[in-house]
């Protein structure tokens, strides 16, 4: 799945780009609830990443459990603010490693292995 990062999304509009990368790399893309100009932020913007939340109300949790949800194993992301908040809260959040947060260029060169 992937996670639209606001600046690349909702304030430059660009969201096929990406999914068309992660169609040609992966037979099995799942889009997330929450995706495209309505998608949530991944916790970094505006300096909450910085602030001392409830584990229930932090918005990076919230987001791994929107990737939960969607039953991906892998988060692309394309900003290193979000890969930062998708790696804390994997941390906090899934100590078993079933997901994987991963830059969409990561996941090129895999593909290109």
């Amino acid at each position: 799945t992937y996670h639209d990062p606001c600046y690349l999304g909702r304030h430059n509009g660009v969201f096929e780009a990406p999914r068309e990368v992660l169609h040609r790399i992966s037979g099995d893309y799942r889009e997330l609830r929450r995706s495209r100009d309505r998608s949530l932020c991944c916790g970094a913007g505006g300096g909450y990443a910085w602030m001392d939340d409830s584990p229930k109300t932090r918005i990076n949790h919230m987001r791994l459990e929107d990737v939960k949800a969607s039953g991906s194993k892998v988060a692309a992301v394309s900003c290193p603010f979000c890969m930062q908040m998708f790696e804390d809260a994997l941390k906090a959040k899934d100590p078993e490693k079933s997901i994987r947060a991963a830059d969409i260029a990561e996941l090129v060169a895999e593909a290109l292995e």
